[in-house]
């Protein structure tokens, strides 16, 4: 079983259900996302304890991950998009476990100021065949 945590905000976004969409075809059933949106309209974000508890849920759902997959709209599109993604790549950089950017369509490059925070960047279609060559290389059968 590939155990992965991937960046999300509350609510999933196109990005995110692309890199769903990708492992699902690539793995099937043999892989877990640690890193599932959820929205609790009572938790407000926006205030000190609200974040705080944001924050604690990401920490609980990066510990059994043995990879982070960074989606990079969702650290650019809003601050507290880029407070729980700064707050994923640090725990991940704390447990050691590899960071893995995904590159925007058409892109060589992560975008300008975060390319620090992937160990890797690869674009989504290369997605799969890099964790099993670098991250699951003795689980590539299945």
């Amino acid at each position: 079983m590939r155990d992965v945590f991937i960046t999300h905000r509350w609510h999933g976004t196109a990005e995110f259900d692309r890199v769903l969409t990708h492992l699902d075809q690539a793995w099937g059933l043999n892989w877990r996302n640690f890193g599932t949106p959820w929205h609790d309209p009572v938790l407000r974000s926006n205030s000190p304890d609200g974040m705080a508890t944001l924050l604690g849920m990401i920490d609980l759902q990066i510990t059994p991950a043995q990879v982070v997959i960074l989606v990079p709209a969702i650290y650019t599109a809003t601050n507290i998009g880029r407070a729980c993604a700064e707050r994923a790549v640090n725990q991940a950089r704390h447990r050691d476990i590899p960071v893995i950017g995904i590159l925007a369509d058409g892109e060589s490059l992560p975008p300008p100021g975060i390319d620090t925070l992937a160990d890797r960047w690869v674009a989504l279609a290369g997605l799969a065949d890099t964790l099993d060559n670098d991250i699951f290389p003795s689980r590539s059968s299945g």
